[in-house]
């Protein structure tokens, strides 16, 4: 886990990196892409985490590492043998250089700006719902709504749906 930090002050934002080591660098859709290979496990795991999830490819062939954020990422299905992973798209572009870590840092705060704007509505549809629904838990995303017939239904919202 990484804290981002502004001009040697500790940030509250967090996030996890994913490291993963080639010799070479693998072949993308096009010349400006990485294609990775990752487990549908990662894949699962990483879309529930609360904090945003950095891929980081090392490349022993160049000594460079290229990165992007799950939450990001160009995905799709793996096909043939390996049907339990995901293709995930790393842009070559995206060295961890100097302008690399700007970049990194510009992107977590800008993950943590739309989490404070997604909690303030939710916040605010939950004040609205408060008094009609018998529970409500915004943040474990759990609603149970008292039907007109009288029977309850469960509902789950959020990030871990994913």
């Amino acid at each position: 886990m990484v804290r981002v930090f502004d001009a040697g002050v500790a940030s509250p934002h967090l996030f996890w990196v994913q490291v993963k080591g080639v010799a070479r660098l693998p072949s993308g859709t096009s010349p400006d892409v990485l294609s990775l290979r990752v487990d549908n496990d990662h894949a699962v795991s990483w879309s529930r985490m609360e904090q945003p999830v950095m891929l980081a490819l090392f490349a022993q062939e160049t000594g460079g590492v290229h990165w992007g954020f799950w939450h990001e990422a160009d995905r799709r299905p793996a096909r043939g043998r390996s049907s339990r992973s995901v293709v995930v798209s790393v842009p070559r572009s995206q060295l961890l250089d100097e302008q690399g870590l700007v970049r990194i840092a510009e992107r977590v705060e800008a993950f943590y700006r739309r989490v404070a704007d997604l909690t303030q509505v939710a916040n605010m549809v939950a004040e609205h719902l408060r008094p009609h629904v018998p529970f409500l838990d915004v943040q474990r995303g759990i609603m149970l709504i008292r039907k007109h017939d009288g029977t309850t239904q469960l509902i789950l919202f959020g990030p871990n749906l994913r």
